[in-house]
């Protein structure tokens, strides 16, 4: 049988002559044991089957399918190869190109090899849960499964838990509400069809939701700046510890939620679409961009700068000393139950300012005017609220004052000159670059 190509549904058992694959897949009868050697040129098929210097030939790109137990070994091939063990324990050996291994099921051992190489469990009944990180694989195929050499990550049609490691890993959810977890790798995560769930700890991610209502995780303390081609389709973040992240550059609006503890702070840049900004306990930075955004300082968070730029954005206070700018846009400014500082730069629109407690709250109007005498302050007829307009910047920018009468107001609830007050100088510094 010199030469002969093997073929479905053929016993090739008591074989002693060379035997050459050329097909792209062919199947293995589940009651025998195939180990393939491509070092040393070695077919063994049977239990204690010896067929020491047969030679076996494998085309690129040959799949190979078993329900028995399966031993392959590519480590002297030098392109790809793509490998499916059966349902018994295998064990698959890449060689030096990128590598595709598919044990299914049973406890497997996959060995990529060389080059960046794939575990799939695209074929997997049930969900399953592989960390290439801690090396503990459970549920469906990867129940008792052993990775090496492995950077990316193929999951099933169920509910996954994908891990990655400190390199750059891809991890391929699938159909299924998915878990993805990078690992500070500048990773490739794609969580496909269900309401996915991503989990970050550094920058360089690049991330794709898919369908369904899918949710990123930031940990750490990374400034984190994304863009359209590395942000897709997901709909809600929440960010933790430290984080900053930048969304600026991307266009799809989002929703970003700090989770700062109260020794920790959070920057959140929106996008340039409509974004909801919500702070945590810390410290929060919190800045709309472009779009129509609606920015929310915690009840019970620390010390925040809430900052809206384009667009005409509601922006309410927390519970701590506040910043407050709009920006450009007519913008519906909350005071908060701290002191807050509302401050107005060139060309800010028509803003309504509500909840302003005469006494604790100032109106910045030095980029604006340097005296009082600018200031025009009159009583709106047949309400309680005021009116604010200011020589020299023209009568589309005003700001109105809801419940505040034109009598309580005096030079002490504006700063005409640059001030901090209560405010840390480093946080008006940070509010510089907004309102400039």
């Amino acid at each position: 049988m010199a030469g002969t190509y093997i073929t479905p549904g053929v016993d090739y058992s008591s074989s002693s002559s060379s035997v050459t694959i050329g097909g792209d897949y062919f199947s293995i009868d589940p009651s025998i044991v195939i180990h393939v050697d491509f070092r040393s040129g070695v077919l063994a098929i049977g239990d204690e089957a010896d067929l020491d210097g047969q030679d076996i030939t494998f085309n690129s790109g040959s799949i190979i399918r078993t329900t028995g137990g399966l031993f392959l070994d590519y480590s002297d091939r030098i392109g790809a190869t793509t490998q499916e063990g059966g349902d018994f324990g295998d064990v698959l050996r890449g060689g030096a190109g990128d590598d595709i291994l598919e044990g299914g099921a049973g406890a497997d051992r996959l060995d990529g090899g060389a080059g960046d190489n794939s575990a799939s469990y695209e074929s997997s009944g049930s969900g399953i849960r592989v960390s290439l990180a801690s090396g503990a694989n459970t549920g469906g195929d990867a129940q008792g499964d052993t990775l090496t050499n492995i950077s990316n990550l193929f999951g099933s049609a169920h509910a996954d838990i994908l891990g990655g490691n400190a390199g750059a890993n891809i991890l391929m959810g699938g159909v299924g509400n998915d878990t993805l977890r990078g690992a500070g790798g500048l990773d490739i995560l794609s969580g496909g069809d269900g309401n996915d769930r991503i989990v970050i700890t550094g920058a360089g991610a690049s991330l794709d939701g898919g369908g369904g209502k899918d949710t990123l995780f930031v940990q750490g303390s990374d400034y984190i700046e994304f863009k359209d081609q590395s942000f897709v389709s997901i709909e809600k973040i929440y960010v933790g510890d430290t984080s900053t992240v930048n969304f600026s550059d991307v266009t799809q609006g989002t929703i970003i939620i700090s989770r700062a503890g109260e020794e920790g702070g959070a920057g959140l840049i929106g996008s340039q679409g409509d974004d909801t900004i919500i702070g945590g306990k810390g410290a929060n930075f919190l800045y709309g961009g472009d779009g129509d955004d609606l920015i929310k300082g915690a009840r019970d968070g620390g010390f925040s700068v809430l900052a809206g730029e384009a667009g005409d954005d509601i922006i309410k206070a927390g519970t701590d000393l506040s910043l407050i700018v709009g920006g450009i846009g007519n913008d519906t400014l909350y005071g908060g139950a701290g002191a807050n500082l509302f401050v107005f730069g060139q060309d800010f629109g028509a803003d309504n300012v509500y909840k302003f407690k005469i006494g604790s709250d100032s109106l910045d109007v030095s980029l604006l005017v340097q005296s009082f005498d600018d200031v025009f302050i009159s009583q709106i007829a047949g309400t309680k609220d005021t009116l604010l307009m200011f020589n020299g910047i023209g009568a589309a920018n005003t700001v109105t004052l809801h419940n505040v009468n034109a009598s309580s107001l005096n030079e002490s609830d504006f700063n005409l000159v640059p001030t901090n007050g209560p405010f840390p100088l480093d946080h008006i510094t940070f509010l510089n670059a907004f309102v400039d």
